[in-house]
Parts: C-alpha cells; sequence; structure tokens
C-alpha cells in the first residue's frame, strides 16, 4: 500500500499490485484487477482464487499457446492443473512443463531487482560471407576474425567460457555442427585453438563455405582459478604464463579497438 500510495504521490501514476507466495502468481494478481488495486493471492486460497480463470491468465500463456490448449479442451487454470502433465509436456515440450507447474502453484523463479543485468547464458557470432568461401585460408582467417569478436565480448563482461562450438553452413545449406569442453577460459589464443581444433577435423577440403557462427557457452563470472590450456606454454610457469597470455589479450584488445578491426592475426595458435 505505501509504495502504491508513494508512485501516485510523486509520479501521479496508479499501479496495480499482486501480492502471493510466488512471482507467477503475484504477476496474475497484479493483472486481476486495475488500475489502482491491490490483489493478496495466499497459498491456502490460491487454487478457489485462480482455478476459474481463463488460461490464457498465466503468465507466458499467449493467444498461440491458449488456442493449442483449447483446442485440448483447456479453458480455465483448473483444466490445466488438473489435465494429464506427459500430454502437456508432449504438445507444449518445456513451455508445457512452466505452465502446469503455474497452474498448480509451483514457481522456483526467484524475484530480482528490475536493475540488476541479466546474465547471458551463452555469446554467440555468425557471419555469412558475401560470397561462398572455397579457399581454407580464407574461410580460417574469418574464423580469427569471428572468435576474436565473441571473446572480446567474453572480456568485456569479465566472464569466462567452458564449451566452444563452430557452425559451418555450405552453399547448399547443409550445417555442421561441433562442440568441446575446456578449461575455463576468456583468452583469445585458447578459444581459437579449440575452434580450429573442430573446423580442422571437421572440414573437407573444397567445401565451399556460406555462413560461420562460433558460439561460447558454460560461462562463469565468478571462478577463481588457474588454468593453461594454450599448448605452447606449457614449458612455463603457470601463473606467469597466465599473465603473459592476458596481456596479449589485452595488447590485442587495444590494437583491434585502435584500427577498428582491421587486424592480421597471423599464426597466434598451434597449426
Amino acid at each position: 500500500m505505501k509504495i502504491k500510495e508513494e508512485v501516485k504521490n510523486t509520479l501521479g501514476l496508479t499501479i496495480s499490485v499482486g501480492v502471493s507466495f510466488n512471482k507467477s502468481l503475484a504477476k496474475l494478481g497484479s493483472d486481476l484487477k486495475k488500475p489502482d488495486a491491490i490483489t493478496q493471492i495466499p497459498y491456502e486460497h490460491f487454487r478457489e482464487i485462480i482455478y476459474p480463470l481463463p488460461v490464457n491468465s498465466l503468465l507466458f500463456c499467449g493467444k498461440t499457446t491458449s488456442k493449442i490448449l483449447n483446442k485440448m479442451r483447456i479453458y480455465t487454470i483448473e483444466d490445466l492443473a488438473t489435465y494429464d502433465k506427459k500430454k502437456i509436456i508432449k504438445k507444449l515440450g518445456k513451455g508445457g512443463v512452466l505452465l502446469y507447474n503455474y497452474a498448480n502453484g509451483i514457481d522456483y523463479d526467484e524475484v530480482s531487482r528490475y536493475d540488476e543485468k541479466y546474465f547471458q547464458k551463452s555469446f554467440s557470432k555468425g557471419l555469412t560471407f558475401s560470397k561462398d568461401l572455397q579457399n581454407k585460408e580464407e574461410i580460417i582467417e574469418e574464423i580469427k576474425h569471428i572468435t576474436y569478436d565473441v571473446s572480446k565480448s567474453l572480456r568485456e563482461e569479465k566472464v569466462k567460457c567452458s564449451v566452444v562450438a563452430i557452425s559451418l553452413k555450405d552453399k547448399d545449406f547443409n550445417v555442421i555442427s561441433r562442440q568441446k569442453h575446456i578449461d575455463y577460459t576468456d583468452l583469445f589464443q585458447d578459444i581459437l585453438f579449440n575452434i580450429l581444433e573442430l573446423f580442422e577435423s571437421n572440414y573437407i577440403n573444397g567445401t565451399s563455405i556460406r555462413a560461420v557462427t562460433i558460439t561460447l557457452s558454460d560461462l562463469d563470472r565468478d571462478r577463481k582459478y588457474e588454468q593453461l590450456s594454450f599448448s605452447d606454454l606449457d614449458m612455463f610457469d603457470k601463473k606467469k604464463s597466465n599473465e603473459k597470455m592476458e596481456l596479449v589479450a589485452k595488447l590485442v584488445d587495444n590494437m583491434y579497438d585502435k584500427y577498428m578491426g582491421k587486424v592480421v592475426f597471423g599464426n597466434l595458435v598451434k597449426k
């Protein structure tokens, strides 16, 4: 009540508030009475409050989903909550699990501040070439630039990845996708070394490539560790080697920014 009144007095806006034991039902409650109301949905009485409502009252149940459910003779939240869960999943997949749980008052998603930054689950960059590339060295050069761009995003966001993947699309639109697990890293040299290993083991000489996509996933922003996967540096002390590699990455980043991406990477990785 205090928040609602403060918004009204400060901004001159009326708001509807939903209060419940989980986020999805609180959102549902905020939509029940508008434009200036507070709706409470306590755990003890949530079924009698939400069960009679149309199924599209649930969060993430849009027009397309509600039409599918209606064809299954699911019109209310109660219809969904008491329906065969396996049939819902078969029809809607993971989204069906989510809606079925919402209908039964199950939602473990935590409430977060509006200004908290969303943590991406992966970084990806793809490039469709202006003409199909058949020369292997030309393809590798493009892979270097794409890999650099996406690895730079990791460093900017202060995260590291432990899965790298490459997707190759040929002139006939056939796609080959491969991935591998590596030690957590944000270093261009490490990532490129592994990306090129995937490329070399899956590319057939002479194949015309239309597009390449590089994806980095299994991200971690808090991990504290030491790692060394850049094979040419195994002879050094690990800590010093990592420091050198990080310095190289910073120098490359600075050059890349200074010359607006017009950088030739050359033989930065072991072939």
